[in-house]
C-alpha cells in the first residue's frame, strides 16, 4: 500500500477532485476504487453518477476555481451537455481541467468522441501501448498518462489467506471472460473486413495471423507492417477501422481457443451468452451475463483466476483482484505480466502456441495445495505496485499538468514500458 509519505507530493487538499460515472455497474467499481485512492492520497474528492439522458446539471458544480479535475469515464464527458452547451466547452471556459478515461482500445472508442480536443481534455490509458496508440493514430500533442489498470477493488479483498481456507474454496478456476468485443462478434467481424478493398482485406487477415501469438509487441505493429508490404497508406480513421478489426478477431479467437481447452476441467466459466458453443459440452460450468461486482465477490471462493489482457503491456483488473483476493492469476506469458509476475512461484503463465494452458489448468484443478503456495506467494504482492493503486497518482498529475494552449502542443512520443 502506498503510504501517507509516498503519496505527500499528490496531496491538493484545498481543492476536489470530481470522479463521474454512469449507470453502468462496472462504471460502479471503478468510481469506488478512484474514491478509495483520493482518499488515501489526502486529497478531497466526490462522486458525481451521470444521468441516463441529458441534462447533466449536477456537473455544474465542478465549473469554479475550487476544482483539482473531473474524471470521466470512456465518452461519458464529451456526450454529456447543461442544456444548450456542451461540458467540455463550459469546462474550458472555467479552466477546469477534465480527464477521458479510455477503458478500452482507442480504435473502438475513438469515434465516438465528438467535442474533446487538445485544448479542452486530457487523456487516460490502461498501458503504455494503449497511450502510444493513441498519440499516433487519434490525437497526436495531446496530454496523456497511463495507469496499471483500474486498481484493486474492496469488494475483492480478504483479511488473511490460511491454507484451510483456501483449499476448501469451491471454485477450482474463475474465467471471467466475454467473448464479444465492443465491434460485436466474430461474424460481425468478417462482415466489415469483407467490405474492405482486396488489398487491404489481404492485410488485415495477415495482420490478425500474426498478432494472435503476439505476447510482447503492440499488435498494431503488425497492421503497421502489413500494409508496409502490401504499400497501403491509410489515414488514421480508417487505420482505427482495420485495427479495431485485427483487435476483435484476435481476441475472440483467442478466447475462443481458451474455452475449448477450460471447459474440459471443473472450472467455472463466465461470459456472453455467444460463447456457450465453446464453453459448454465439457466438465466446465457456464454462467452469461455475471456482473462485476459478483465476479469481484466470487474471486474469494475461488482458488485460481484466468486472465487475459486486450493489450500485451496491459496488467489486467482481474489480476490486481486476483492477488487482492488471494486466487492464483493464470495469465498470458506477456511483456507486463513477465514484469510484475513470475510464472511458476507466485502466477501460471500460458500462451497461445503450446500446451501451457492445458498444464495450468490441470494443476489448479488436482493439486490445491500447491495452488496454495502459488496463492500465498501472489498475495504477498497485493499491497505493492502495481497492484494497489498502480500509477493512479498520474491522475492527480495529468490534472495539474499546464494546458496545451500554455505549454504549446508537443509531438507523439513513445512512451516506455514501466510499471
Amino acid at each position: 500500500m502506498y503510504g501517507r509519505s509516498a503519496l505527500a507530493g499528490y496531496r491538493a487538499r484545498s481543492k476536489t477532485f470530481y470522479v463521474c460515472y454512469g449507470a453502468h455497474p462496472h462504471d460502479t467499481v471503478y468510481a469506488e476504487n478512484l474514491l478509495e485512492f483520493f482518499r488515501e492520497a489526502g486529497t478531497a474528492a466526490e462522486a458525481i453518477r451521470l444521468q441516463p439522458k441529458n441534462p447533466q446539471r449536477e456537473l455544474l458544480r465542478c465549473l469554479n476555481d475550487s476544482t483539482l479535475g473531473v474524471i470521466g469515464l470512456n465518452v461519458q464527458l464529451d456526450h454529456s451537455w447543461i442544456d444548450s452547451d456542451n461540458f467540455l466547452d463550459l469546462a474550458a471556459a472555467a479552466g477546469v481541467p477534465v480527464i477521458h478515461w479510455f477503458l478500452d482500445h482507442a480504435s473502438s472508442r475513438w469515434r465516438q468522441f465528438t467535442k474533446s480536443t487538445a485544448q479542452n481534455s486530457r487523456f487516460l490509458f490502461l498501458s503504455r501501448f494503449a497511450e502510444r496508440y493513441f498519440l499516433q493514430y487519434a490525437l497526436p500533442g495531446c496530454l496523456t498518462a497511463c495507469t496499471v489498470n483500474t486498481g484493486q477493488s474492496h469488494r475483492s479483498r480478504i483479511a488473511q489467506l490460511t491454507r484451510d481456507e483456501f483449499i476448501a474454496r469451491d471454485i477450482a478456476c474463475l474465467i471471467p471472460l466475454n467473448l464479444r468485443r465492443i465491434g460485436g462478434s466474430l461474424a460481425d467481424a468478417m462482415v466489415r473486413r469483407q467490405a474492405l478493398d482486396g488489398k487491404l482485406a489481404q492485410a488485415v487477415d495477415r495482420a490478425c495471423e500474426q498478432a494472435y501469438y503476439d505476447l510482447d509487441d503492440p499488435l498494431e505493429r503488425h497492421l503497421q507492417d502489413a500494409l508496409t508490404d502490401a504499400d497501403l497508406a491509410l489515414d488514421n480513421s480508417l487505420f482505427n477501422d482495420a485495427f479495431q478489426i485485427v483487435e476483435d478477431v484476435v481476441q475472440i479467437r483467442r478466447r475462443q481457443r481458451i474455452f475449448e481447452i477450460a471447459r474440459a476441467f471443473p472450472v467455472l466459466i463466465q461470459s456472453d451468452a455467444s460463447a456457450a458453443p465453446f464453453a459448454s459440452g465439457g466438465k466446465a460450468s457456464f454462467e452469461p451475463g455475471v456482473s462485476m461486482q459478483t465476479t469481484l465477490a466470487r474471486l474469494k471462493s475461488a482458488r485460481a483466476v484466468l486472465s487475459a489482457s486486450r493489450v500485451n503491456d496491459e496488467l489486467h483488473n482481474r489480476i490486481q483482484n486476483g492477488v487482492n483476493a488471494g486466487s492464483v492469476n493464470i495469465v498470458e506469458g506477456n511483456v507486463v505480466n513477465r514484469s510484475a509476475l513470475t510464472g511458476g512461484q507466485n502466477s501460471l503463465f500460458f500462451n497461445y502456441r503450446d500446451d501451457t494452458l492445458r498444464e495450468q489448468l490441470d494443476l489448479v484443478c488436482s493439486n490445491p495445495r500447491r495452488t496454495y503456495e502459488l496463492a500465498q506467494a501472489g498475495f504477498q504482492l497485493r499491497d505493492e505496485a502495481p497492484f494497489r493503486f498502480g500509477g493512479f497518482h498520474k491522475i492527480l498529475e495529468l490534472a495539474q499538468a499546464p494546458f496545451p494552449a500554455a505549454r504549446g502542443l508537443e509531438p507523439a512520443r513513445e512512451p516506455a514500458l514501466a510499471l
